[in-house]
């Protein structure tokens, strides 16, 4: 998505951390054999968007993309 302000880009990247808000809920428990792996990937996935803003020329947002949300591992499960 092309993004024509750093207002846009910060509106799409606060959606995007407020969509995964509930993996960081202190009661959202992953479990399972891969559950740190996928507490892992959501953390840096949220890191990234937080950080994303201030890596990007604000007068050039060609090409600037929000990351995809991390695929999870599906044999760890949620309680």
């Amino acid at each position: 998505m092309a993004y024509s302000s750093m207002a846009d880009l910060r509106a799409a990247r606060d959606l995007a951390l407020k969509n995964s808000d509930f993996y960081v809920l202190p009661d959202y428990k992953f479990t399972g054999e891969f559950a740190d792996e996928n507490k892992t990937l959501i953390m840096l996935y949220r890191q990234y968007l937080r950080d994303l803003p201030s890596e990007v020329d604000e007068n050039d947002l060609t090409g600037v993309e929000l990351p995809v949300f991390p695929e999870l591992h599906p044999r760890a499960v949620v309680e």
